[in-house]
This record gives C-alpha cells, structure tokens and sequence, in this order.
C-alpha cells in the first residue's frame, strides 16, 4: 500500500515538496487566521514528502530550529499571531522528528 502511494507521488515530488513550502510560508507569513485545517493538511504533505525523498528525522528537527527561530525572532516585533503559529509549527516539527528518531532504529534491523 505505501509503495503504491510512495510511486505516485514519486512522479511529483518536486511539485509537492514546492506546495509545502509555500503552503509552509504563506500559513506562517501571510495567513492572519489559525486554522487546523491548514496545518493538519500541511502535515500529512510533509509525511508523505518524508516517505517519498526518505528523509530522516534531521530534516524535521532542521524545521523545528526554522520555526523556533522563526517564532523567536517575531516575538521582539509583537508579531503575536507569527510568532504563535511559528511556535505550533516547532511543536509539529519536533513531534515528528522524534517520532522519526524512534522509529528508525527498527527500519534499520
């Protein structure tokens, strides 16, 4: 079943990895509004970009640090709503990654 999905995707991986980042930026940036939607949907897109490329947990811990970064530095501009979707982003990120980080020592055996 994943290797289905994984060789469908695979034909697009550019183009989904590039609607992430701008899905990324623009809910950060650009998007006034929370929505669960957006994240939730972002996430699944960056779930299926972990299996396609076969990132590692490094990846989403390199996220994490942008988006806490991100969230830090918007919190001396009174940026409230950047810096809190910033902050949900970092949360999601780290989730992931340690889930990945876990998870790898069994793919490896």
């Amino acid at each position: 079943m994943v290797r289905k999905i994984k060789n469908k995707i695979s034909q697009y991986r550019a183009l989904f990895l590039g609607i992430f980042c701008a899905g990324l930026i623009w809910d950060i940036f650009l998007n006034f509004k929370i929505s669960n939607l957006v994240v939730l949907v972002l996430g699944i897109l960056w779930g299926l970009i972990i299996l396609v490329f076969n990132f590692g947990p490094q990846a989403s811990f390199i996220l994490a640090t942008a988006s806490y970064s991100i969230s830090f530095v918007f919190q001396f501009f009174n940026k409230e709503i950047i810096m809190e979707k910033g902050a949900s982003w970092f949360f999601l990120f780290l989730f992931v990654g340690i889930i990945q980080s876990l998870l790898s020592p069994r793919k490896n055996k």
